[in-house]
């Protein structure tokens, strides 16, 4: 499963959220984004603003529950937090998995953040538990059963990508689209590269350390008292006991459900891959029954940890790879993106430098001051008056004579100012 994400300034209006959910094709039943981000399993997530979420709803259906990001959240609250901002505090929130763990993170909360912030992150906390809000704190995920793949509710990796392009938007669009191709080009060549390393593997290598570390911790649990294991019914919760970590006496105790597969630890629906407890319990239940052969047991618990879903399984991504590779075959090797020199966004109507004589008079009594004035000029026409990124002899990436582009349009005219 690919992330994806929409970004636009937290301004914009509804209809450009409108456009570019249609143009990518998400307002089509049949197209496969759609489907993905339609299934019940997947999750959607916003920057918080109420022109995507209505976008979205319009778009995906209003039973479709939309997230808010965290880092969002955290952010919003920290430039609003005058002083005693601490971002352990925030986390320590976010992650709470019980109505106690989130009073006591709250309450805490209340006594080191400046006003501003309490009453910003109070609205947000109504927010994530309402009914048809939007969720962004791992215990209202658990509620809503939404699972976010260990990314605590923010559209990471996607959004740092494209923080890092934020630079090279301001170039004229040729060179961003050149610069963006190159970088595909990139990530196509480490995705063969990595289907190679995957081979003969079973899982991902990020859901594989997951499962690792999971798979490790099953020794230190166990089912009953130690000596006497019940029968386990995979339709009933068994208790799974597990000794805490700081070393003392005390043990954890946490309840499974194989068939509904939930387990009270919530790492197992935080991480979509099966926790420690889990582990033990499907252990111990296959070994009652005795119905999975020794040479075939480690994957299929590798499998059954993963539920099978096809972005953890490393033949699926091997699939992927070769469909890729046949694709990239069927391209020429000189491929490159060919330039219209018949397409011009609107002429700029740049201010013109104030020179020698707009420079304010000097106060009395002292000597006027001759200024140096350089006149700049634009690095793609060589004229004044305007930067390379207003020049109106950019190429385009879109058609002005297309309605469909509208949305494209509508975005470069805002991004010059006093465009006709």
């Amino acid at each position: 499963m690919a992330p994806v994400a929409l970004t636009t300034d937290e301004s914009e209006q509804e209809s450009l959220y409108n456009g570019l959910l249609n143009i990518s094709e998400c307002n089509n039943a049949d197209s496969e984004l759609a489907k993905r981000m339609k299934e019940s399993v997947s999750c959607v997530i916003g920057d918080g603003s109420p022109q995507f979420l209505n976008a979205a709803r319009t778009t995906l259906g209003h039973q479709k529950p939309i997230c808010t990001c965290s880092l969002h959240v955290k952010e919003n609250t920290r430039k609003r937090c005058k002083t005693g901002w601490n971002e352990d505090l925030f986390w320590r929130l976010q992650k709470a998995r019980s109505l106690r763990e989130r009073a006591a993170a709250w309450a805490a909360i209340e006594r080191a953040f400046s006003q501003p912030a309490v009453n910003y992150l109070r609205a947000q906390l109504d927010d994530d538990m309402s009914d048809h809000g939007r969720p962004w704190t791992r215990f209202s995920h658990m509620q809503k059963g939404i699972c976010t793949f260990g990314r605590k509710g923010t559209n990471n990796p996607v959004e740092q990508v494209h923080s890092k392009q934020v630079p090279e938007r301001h170039d004229e669009p040729l060179k961003l689209l050149t610069t963006w191709v190159d970088k595909v080009r990139e990530k196509e060549e480490a995705i063969l590269e990595a289907a190679e390393k995957l081979r003969g593997k079973s899982l991902t290598p990020w859901a594989q350390g997951i499962f690792d570390i999971n798979h490790d911790a099953v020794r230190t649990c166990r089912i009953g008292n130690g000596r006497v294991v019940p029968v386990i019914n995979p339709d009933v919760a068994v208790e799974v006991v597990q000794p805490n970590e700081n070393g003392n006496q005390r043990e954890s105790r946490y309840h499974v459900n194989l068939n509904a597969r939930t387990c009270t630890c919530t790492n197992w629906h935080f991480n979509g891959i099966a926790c420690c407890h889990a582990l033990k319990a499907w252990d111990v239940y296959h070994a009652q029954k005795k119905d999975i052969a020794l040479n075939v047991y480690g994957q299929r618990m590798r499998e059954w940890a993963v539920n099978s879903k096809p972005w953890f399984l490393a033949a699926k991504f091997i699939e992927a790879a070769e469909v890729l590779k046949e694709e990239l075959i069927k391209l020429p090797a000189d491929a490159e993106i060919e330039e219209d020199d018949t397409l011009f966004p609107p002429i700029c109507l740049a201010r013109l430098n104030r020179g020698r004589n707009g420079v304010a008079a000097a106060p009395q009594g002292r000597p006027r001051r001759n200024r140096i004035v350089r006149v700049r000029r634009c690095g793609n026409c060589n004229e004044p008056g305007h930067k390379r990124s207003k020049c109106r002899f950019n190429s385009v990436w879109f058609d002005w004579n297309d309605e469909n582009d509208y949305p494209f349009q509508e975005v470069y005219r805002r991004s010059i100012p006093g465009a006709q």
